[in-house]
């Protein structure tokens, strides 16, 4: 190859990675929010999990980024390890759709394609319109990327060496350790399997030349997920295990299959005299066949999981330390989901907080050890959201994303600032039981009747979602008018008592400091709820 053809090669890699990269990004504008509420709407249903998959991993054309979020939300306690089998496994076939659109005959057209494209992107005012755009661009230079990239590597059919670094792939072990190490180094199986039907659209390899480094491309795309789940909780180390496995078993039944069977016979059969449709017909078929054997061996695969990691401490200990969003690649719906689960975990740990710090005032004892503890969880998610958002900003993300990360930011102040509160109530409980301090029957009867309304606001919310729910506004609403009223007339009864001198002196101060963290959390509440209410 002359330093022309290098330049080319290298000028068409980089056409070819872009216009994969805009077509994700114009398919995920286009479905926009629906996105994030399919996947957070998911249920533990195997074959719902494999179908979710399939569609997710199809718009956002990655299965790596697929499995990296099914570790973030294992890992926030949203999804269980079992619930993500059916998904992973949909996502192996999802990911093949970017090979099937390469197959795909559109050379001649593709110019004409990105400037179509081009036009949408620049002139169209409408986000849908712009999104239809990207993925027509997108298109276009991914096979104005491949139209490249076999012009400069035609060369290569007559270079001695790479044509028996090819005939050294058909040594099954040699194939499958090429292929897991270039998919592992560019983490995508969709761009691999692209630039190996490009040298197949060169002419310079065959389908039955990649048939164990199809396999080992499986294995390489697991590296993502894996790295994913380093420093999470064992749940998500289970999760990419789970992943590694599936994909390792899958190339192993292949690789035995290729080595008794000439499987690529069928390939050229289904597409003859078309070497790049063979190579997408032969990824689709590895991915869905071994969904499709191991699908009713999901259960095993779980139980598999949690044999090699096995738990060491208690379930307490287990409970969510939950970080920034897992390593990987991010993307805009990734990001959005990512930080969606985590408002979820601490809205929880909050709502823990509030309810056990009522409970122990209410039982004059103290409650401050697991209040700190859940605290210390608190603010590290606050942080790590907040640490999202920023990244959610500075990338791709539609107008309808824009308004969800500013909701989204709101509520993650007014979350914290509720802990903060709930903080401040545990401290009153353990001041007061350290000192054997007791309240009247009075401020009992009126911290049950306030118990009673803030219970019934926090469980309103059941989970923070990025869709309207006006109905929880109007229900907070409601509670916030009775609280603010119940708090002024509690507070006027605690000063009289004060002055009759039916009440120590010190537990009266105390209480009205319970009643103005009570207020303020109320107040908080109907925050959430409002922005929770708001129609984009």
């Amino acid at each position: 190859m002359t330093l022309t053809n290098i330049f080319a090669l290298l000028g068409g890699l980089a056409l070819f990675l872009y216009g994969m990269n805009i077509m994700a990004s114009g398919f995920k504008h286009m479905a926009g929010s629906k996105l994030q509420q399919i996947l957070e709407k998911l249920t533990s249903t195997p074959l719902v999990g494999v179908i979710v998959g399939v569609f997710v991993t199809a718009i956002i054309q990655s299965s790596s980024a697929t499995t990296s979020m099914l570790v973030g939300f294992v890992n926030a306690g949203v999804m269980s390890v079992t619930q993500t089998v059916g998904v992973i496994m949909g996502a192996n076939i999802g990911t093949t759709m970017t090979g099937q659109l390469i197959a795909l005959d559109f050379d001649v057209l593709a110019p004409l394609i990105a400037f179509i494209g081009i036009i949408f992107i620049v002139f169209m005012k409408n986000p849908k319109m712009n999104a239809v755009g990207e993925i027509l661009a997108g298109l276009g230079f991914l096979f104005m990327g491949m139209d490249m990239m076999s012009g400069a590597m035609k060369p290569l059919q007559s270079s001695p060496f790479f044509l028996g670094l090819i005939k050294s792939m058909k040594n099954p072990l040699f194939g499958i350790m090429v292929g897991a190490v270039f998919t592992a180094l560019i983490q995508s199986s969709s761009a691999s399997v692209g630039i190996i039907q490009t040298l197949a659209k060169s002419g310079v390899l065959g389908v039955a030349d990649v048939v164990y480094f199809n396999c080992g491309q499986h294995i390489g795309t697991c590296v993502t997920a894996v790295l994913a789940s380093l420093g999470l909780n064992r749940d998500a180390r289970r999760v990419a295990t789970i992943h590694v496995v599936f994909n390792v078993l899958g190339t192993v039944m292949f690789t035995l299959v290729y080595m008794m069977i000439p499987l690529h016979k069928l390939y050229i059969w289904l597409a003859p005299n078309n070497p790049v449709a063979q190579i997408a017909i032969m990824h689709s078929v590895f991915s869905i066949t071994t969904s499709v054997v191991l699908f009713p061996l999901g259960k095993y695969l779980a139980k598999f999981a949690y044999w090699f990691i096995p738990d060491q401490h208690s379930v307490k200990d287990l409970k969510l330390e939950i970080t920034t969003p897992a390593h990987g690649k991010d993307t805009a719906v990734a990001n959005l989901f990512g930080i969606n689960v985590e408002l979820n975990h601490m809205y929880g740990l909050v709502r823990d907080n509030i309810e056990e710090s009522m409970i122990a005032l209410l039982e004059n004892r103290s409650s401050i050890d697991l209040v700190h503890e859940n605290e210390h969880k608190i603010d590290i998610i606050h942080k790590g959201i907040i640490r999202s958002i920023s990244k959610a900003i500075s990338s791709n993300i539609s107008v309808d994303e824009s308004n969800v990360v500013a909701r989204m930011f709101q509520i993650n102040k007014d979350i914290e600032r509720m802990g903060d509160h709930a903080l401040n109530l545990a401290e009153s409980c353990d001041y007061l039981a350290k000192r054997n301090l007791k309240i009247t029957p009075e401020i009992v009867g009126e911290l049950y009747e306030i118990n009673e309304i803030i219970l019934m606001s926090l469980n309103s919310i059941d989970r923070i979602a990025s869709i309207k729910e006006e109905h929880r506004y109007q229900i907070v609403s409601q509670n916030e008018d009775r609280l603010d009223y119940m708090c002024y007339n509690f507070r006027e009864n605690q000063i009289k008592r004060m002055n009759e001198e039916k009440q120590n002196f010190e537990v009266g101060i105390i209480y009205t400091e319970i009643l103005t963290d009570i207020e303020r959390i109320g107040d908080h509440i109907f925050n959430i709820a409002n922005e929770l209410a708001v129609n984009d």
